[in-house]
């Protein structure tokens, strides 16, 4: 999984290093974005355009993903994907252990069925004779 962490550095066109997730923002915050002939070009307000390779564009997506991956797994209180994974496993278990017990007691309750069946087949005999 992209750690933002450790995201490549790019720079920008003024020179100034940044990375692919701030370099998103600020296209989006400052510039318009358009796909031409498989290149991604920005022009920020009309002064000057840029062109992205197709490295550069996955970095930046990559960047914007793991960016909202986070902000959805800290929105629901949880550190990291194995933490979720982990709830998620926990959840599932528990689930399957509750749908043993339940099975155990329906078993018992024909078993109880079958035992009252017997003893008023029984008494119905005794009551015959």
């Amino acid at each position: 999984m992209f750690n933002s962490k450790h995201a490549t550095s790019v720079v920008n066109w003024w020179g100034d290093e940044q990375t692919a997730d701030e370099q998103t923002k600020q296209l989006i915050e400052n510039g318009q974005t358009s796909e031409q002939g498989g290149e991604i070009t920005a022009n920020a307000g009309g002064a000057e355009k840029q062109t992205f390779s197709q490295d550069d564009v996955n970095r930046i997506v990559i960047a914007r993903a793991e960016h909202e991956l986070q902000t959805v797994l800290r929105e629901a209180g949880l550190a990291s994907v194995d933490e979720l994974k982990g709830l998620v496993q926990a959840k599932r278990q528990a689930d399957e252990a509750q749908k043993s017990e339940m099975q155990k007691l329906q078993e018992r309750a024909a078993q109880l069925e079958k035992q009252l069946a017997d003893a008023a087949e029984k008494q119905k005999a005794l009551m015959e004779d």
